[in-house]
């Protein structure tokens, strides 16, 4: 990953595909077989070279879907451990408006998941990292404070010319806020689509064969929505194929997905 502004990636595939493996590798937590981790010319890991930086040699904030926040310390303690240098103002600034003011001197057992989850946010965006990892992250959050959550982070990246990588099972958040959405499935090739090529319906999404009709049309059903399409292809109940934002375009199988189909896509 390289940029030389801010930029955001969306990582969306279905549940086990490994986004999450994706983003402990990128920081740190977990050791890749083989490859090359590179960050705006700084290489954090090359098997070939045996380099692997540990966590804290990255310039990170992860946010996982654990939290992991230390019982002992209070949100305001939690939220200044490993950011000495941050502005307390800023920090209660936070506080303030993703309500948890009131809570600024509670230990973690006494929070809500919701809460914890906001506390564990602003430990991670009240850091300049140039990597921002975002698992889930509004998974525990009403609309209001989603709202909030997501204005808070586009603020902090755009200032702090962050790249950030954002998990979400919602493919709305991510047509909504990413400059790029990275498409993951099992056994095949991962697709960075930029929202320019989205909003031309060149985006894919995956899509599974609920029913298969006697005129030979299947019915679809992706991200809550049903699809009829006529196809020659012979294609079975429960197979995942990648269809299209727009209906009307064709779509191919995932099986037949490469580097070179999408690149087709992109002529």
């Amino acid at each position: 990953m390289q940029s030389d502004r801010s930029i955001r990636f969306f990582v969306y595939g279905p549940s086990g595909v490994g986004k999450t493996t994706l983003v402990r590798m990128l920081a740190g937590l977990l050791r890749p077989d083989f490859g090359k981790i590179t960050v705006n010319d700084e290489v954090w890991f090359d098997s070939e070279q045996q380099i692997f930086l540990p966590p804290q040699q990255r310039s990170i904030s992860y946010v996982s879907q654990e939290y992991v926040l230390f019982p002992h310390m209070t949100v305001i303690e939690n939220i200044q451990f490993s950011n000495k240098l941050s502005s307390q103002e800023e920090i209660l600034r936070l506080l303030k408006v993703l309500k948890l003011s009131d809570y600024k001197h509670a230990k973690p057992h006494l929070l809500s998941g919701g809460q914890r989850q906001r506390v564990a946010i602003i430990r991670a965006i009240i850091r300049n990292s140039k990597l921002l990892l975002l698992d889930e992250p509004f998974s525990g959050q009403d609309d209001a404070i989603k709202r909030v959550l997501r204005s808070e982070i586009q603020r902090i990246h755009e200032k702090n010319n962050t790249i950030t990588v954002f998990i979400s099972h919602d493919i709305s958040e991510g047509l909504l806020h990413s400059d790029y959405i990275v498409l993951m499935e099992t056994n095949t090739f991962s697709v960075v689509k930029s929202q320019r090529q989205i909003f031309e319906g060149m985006l894919p999404v995956i899509a599974e064969v609920i029913a298969i009709n006697d005129d030979k049309s299947v019915e679809l059903c992706a991200n809550g929505n049903v699809f009829s399409f006529v196809t020659q292809e012979r294609l079975s109940v429960g197979e995942r194929i990648l269809i299209p934002l727009q209906p009307t375009q064709t779509y191919v199988k995932i099986s037949n997905i490469t580097p070179s189909t999408y690149e087709s896509l992109d002529s």
